[in-house]
């Protein structure tokens, strides 16, 4: 089991079933789990900022956080914050899961981009979310179940959890 098979188990524990989203080289891994569990089911949109929008309807629609989102790097994930500033103006939950280049190319400064076509998309969310995070090493579930938390509890909101290529899919216990 990879990270990115351990994500989209979660998502069922989670019973976050739904998941609206355009794939992508940086969500690839992701987005395939995903698509192999019968009990998810992946709407895929014509846009990143419609993937985020439906999520935040989704999501108030049901009454919690029931569907999420998922983007890829880059353009894909900046595209995304439309519809995640909606849902922080009117503090409902919504998870956003966006993929991002190899971490070892979050290690060597750029002044404008990072790996091929990248940004720190969780670091870029913040003033839009109540928590950004992004492994720089490891990946924890741990931390998903703190996003999950803040998302869900006081006063509700966005989160972004942005996981790069190559943690997705590294082994998992």
């Amino acid at each position: 089991m990879n990270v990115a098979d351990k994500i989209a188990e979660w998502l069922d524990e989670k019973e976050i079933r739904t998941i609206f989203g355009i794939i992508g080289s940086a969500n690839m891994a992701i987005f395939d789990a995903i698509s192999k569990k019968k009990s998810l089911t992946l709407v895929c949109c014509h846009h990143e900022a419609a993937a985020a929008t439906a999520s935040d309807f989704f999501n108030r629609t049901a009454g919690g956080l029931k569907s999420a989102c998922l983007v890829t790097a880059g353009a894909g994930s900046s595209n995304a914050l439309t519809g995640v500033l909606a849902a922080y103006m009117d503090s409902k939950p919504l998870l956003v899961i966006s993929g991002a280049e190899a971490s070892y190319f979050f290690d060597r400064p750029s002044p404008r981009v990072i790996g091929v076509q990248s940004h720190n998309a969780a670091q870029a969310a913040i003033p839009f979310v109540k928590l950004g995070w992004q492994p720089s090493t490891t990946f924890s579930m741990e931390s998903m179940d703190t996003l999950y938390r803040i998302a869900t509890v006081d006063r509700q909101g966005p989160v972004w959890a942005s996981i790069p290529k190559d943690i997705q899919v590294a082994p998992c216990n």
